[in-house]
């Protein structure tokens, strides 16, 4: 089943990105970067229109779309990732603007300019706080100058900052990061990241591995670990790409070592994981951008299940898929859309 938000009439088409789902109801960033850069060429070409700054919901019981939470009348930048925090706000990134929360039943709201631009994607921290990746610095010169670069930033539930600590460059090249994740069973910090400018091959995607001092723990340059996720007794589990071949490594909480050793592997397929989300049962569920979703229960002995979506768009995108009751359900950016199938 697809599921589609009525259509606007913005002159850019948001889609759906990245989902949180807490309380039965999927949480979901609504951007136009991509019809911005189809239109203009630009990944600046977001910024050329303004429209309502939302986040976008879906009823997983019912199976029916909600109204979108407006965290601002009237804003360039759409919202990004999203984390439904056991508080019960919806944080959001812009990348772009501000990131922010927003109280789903009352909707009270704030944002915090005071931690600059360029954030991008979340992850629960110690003790609920929250750790969010600052990518670059947002793309123009002026929003660069008031942020920070390339940089991990630990905040309190309210905003107050807590620490930033910069990536290491080496060779006049820089580490710009995407992904995080913190690991209970070591209180180490994972982020995934891109070599800028960009370098093909071997390496061009580091993986570094941070105490909460900034301090480099481990680096991971052999493989690509696209996401890392853990449970709250610190089993890892990791979305790696090794040449061509996408695995999924699961590795105990009692394994030594301060990298991937003593993960277990899952080969899944050839294509590039968007997202990786848990369960706390241990089942896994791995989205790839071209729609196959794969369903891993590491301990059994038919461990991989894999779901081909539909995509009636050719330049459609899958983000995040989550688990609802005897279904998946995905975001799918091509427009607002939720894709629903059973799984039995």
């Amino acid at each position: 089943d697809i599921f589609v938000a009525p259509a606007t009439e913005a002159l850019e088409e948001s889609c759906a990105w990245y989902g949180d789902a807490r309380g039965g109801v999927l949480y979901f960033g609504e951007s136009a970067f991509w019809s911005g850069l189809r239109q203009t060429g630009s990944p600046l070409g977001e910024l050329d229109h303004s429209g309502p700054r939302q986040i976008g919901r879906f009823d997983l019981e019912r199976g029916a779309m909600l109204p979108a939470l407006v965290v601002a009348e009237e804003e360039r930048s759409g919202t990004w990732d999203v984390l439904a925090h056991p508080n019960g706000r919806i944080y959001y990134t812009t990348f772009f603007g501000d990131a922010g929360w927003i109280d789903p039943l009352s909707a009270r709201s704030e944002r915090f300019p005071h931690l600059g631009k360029g954030l991008n994607e979340w992850a629960l921290g110690p003790g609920e706080t929250l750790l969010v990746t600052r990518y670059g610095g947002a793309g123009s010169d002026e929003a660069q100058s008031e942020s920070p670069e390339n940089t991990i930033v630990w905040i309190d539930p309210d905003g107050t900052k807590r620490a930033e600590w910069p990536l290491p460059a080496r060779g006049g090249q820089v580490l710009a990061p995407k992904t995080v994740a913190w690991d209970p069973s070591t209180d180490a910090i994972w982020v995934s990241t891109d070599v800028l400018p960009e370098r093909k091959g071997p390496g061009g995607h580091p993986t570094i591995v941070l105490n909460f001092d900034g301090s480099e723990r481990a680096r991971i340059d052999d493989v690509e670990v696209q996401y890392a996720r853990f449970l709250e007794d610190g089993t890892g589990y990791f979305a790696v790409a090794s040449g061509r071949t996408l695995k999924l490594g699961v590795r105990p909480p009692q394994a030594r070592g301060r990298g991937l050793e003593g993960a277990r592997w899952i080969t899944l397929d050839t294509d590039f994981a968007q997202d990786l989300r848990l369960s706390a049962d241990g089942r896994a569920l791995v989205t790839t951008w071209g729609g196959r979703i794969f369903s891993i229960r590491p301990e059994t002995s038919r461990p991989v299940k894999v779901f081909d979506f539909p995509r009636p768009r050719t330049d459609g995108l899958y983000y995040s898929a989550v688990r609802a009751g005897e279904a998946i359900c995905a975001t799918y950016c091509a427009g607002l859309s939720i894709v629903c199938t059973r799984t039995d």
